[in-house]
């Protein structure tokens, strides 16, 4: 079989305007001669001759029967998405191994880890492994990562996946998860004051209440690695929202921010668990002309506009400078596939890697900001 020959797709459920011409089909035998069921189909006395004490069988329920498939071939034509149902999960005994579910959130879904899978996704029931809607999964990068290999002593702690276009962080040993590209908001309670912790890496989390102050506590230095990220939005019309640390935040140790009402932060963790904004609140790069470059060499901070259609580009950063600093690259020629930006920290490190990093997406604009001595990241 070949992709070309996919059949007429069914846009009209079988007998959809049939009326009363078209039986709703029941699970079990009516008692009425020639009915059908679902359970007996159509019954004996269908198959016998009439002059014999046959019936006919209802043109009806033939409608009904039909309807019924091709309503379900039409869903499944549109790509229609299948949530958990109690009632089809006890008629059928359980879901079986691997089927998938959309979650009833829609954000994502739900992968059966076991056969007669009783339990319901939705409420935290066993046996269902969630899978992101954003795409992001658990693994290891080996093999898509040149010069990270994951090993149990020393893994890098963010690394590029250039084949799946993923960041990954370690957790420990050779344990990956990575960074979500998309990032679901969730709505804390409009009284409680949330404690991060290194689970909430990547999520953004929206604060909302009637007007008052709040205070939420960053996680201790000891619960992050190099890298960890959280972008946090301050959602109340009028309240405050304030950031406290028992390490360090922007270089100030023991220190707090606090941000005004519908204020947004993004705040990275270095490897001694200190936070710093990823971005200044006066960006120093964006004053002035983009910058056109289609050839190799040093750079200082400001806006590029790279053209690798020539050939690849090797953009090394300047020595010097200091926190602050940004960077920000678009591909004007398209051509990041096909002639790659190798960008060179210069002695530095990116996201924690030392070493040069390759990026081979076309058409992309991006942001690197120096948010610790000696670390750029991405925003």
């Amino acid at each position: 079989m070949q992709s070309s020959d996919i059949p007429v797709k069914i846009d009209i459920p079988f007998a959809r305007d049939a009326g009363q011409f078209s039986n709703p089909i029941p699970d079990s035998p009516t008692g009425i001669a020639g009915r059908a069921s679902w359970k007996l189909g159509f019954p004996p006395e269908t198959m016998q001759p009439i002059d014999s004490g046959g019936t006919p069988p209802f043109g009806q329920d033939m409608n009904g029967v039909d309807n019924a498939l091709s309503a379900w071939i039409r869903w499944q034509c549109d790509g229609g998405p299948v949530q958990y149902d109690a009632t089809f999960q006890t008629n059928v005994g359980g879901y079986p191994l691997s089927a998938l579910l959309q979650s009833a959130d829609g954000l994502g879904w739900w992968l059966s880890q076991a056969e007669n899978n009783m339990s319901d996704p939705d409420t935290g029931g066993a046996n269902w492994q969630f899978v992101p809607g954003d795409a992001s999964f658990n693994g290891n990068p080996n093999g898509n990562v040149s010069g990270h290999a994951a090993t149990a002593n020393s893994p890098p702690s963010v690394c590029w996946d250039t084949v799946n276009k993923l960041w990954w962080r370690s957790t420990g040993g050779t344990t990956w998860i990575t960074i979500q590209s998309v990032n679901p908001v969730v709505l804390l309670s409009s009284t409680a004051s949330h404690n991060y912790v290194s689970d909430d890496n990547g999520l953004v989390y929206v604060r909302s209440n009637d007007g008052s102050d709040m205070s939420d506590a960053l996680p201790a230095m000891n619960n992050v690695i190099n890298g960890w990220g959280i972008t946090i939005y301050n959602g109340d019309a009028t309240g405050s929202l304030t950031l406290t640390s028992t390490t360090a935040i922007n270089g100030v140790s023991n220190a707090s921010i606090t941000l005004a009402p519908r204020q947004t932060i993004k705040l990275n963790a270095d490897t001694t668990g200190a936070f710093w904004s990823t971005v200044p609140v006066v960006p120093r790069v964006f004053s002035g002309q983009a910058i056109y470059v289609n050839s190799s060499g040093t750079f200082a901070p400001g806006v590029y506009d790279i053209d690798t259609s020539g050939g690849s580009i090797t953009f090394q950063l300047e020595l010097g400078g200091a926190v602050g600093d940004n960077y920000f690259f678009r591909d004007v020629a398209g051509f990041f596939a096909a002639n790659n930006l190798i960008v060179d920290p210069n002695g530095r490190t990116i996201e924690g890697q030392t070493g040069t990093m390759v990026f081979d997406v076309p058409w992309t604009q991006f942001l690197m900001t120096r948010n610790t001595d000696p670390n750029y990241s991405l925003v």
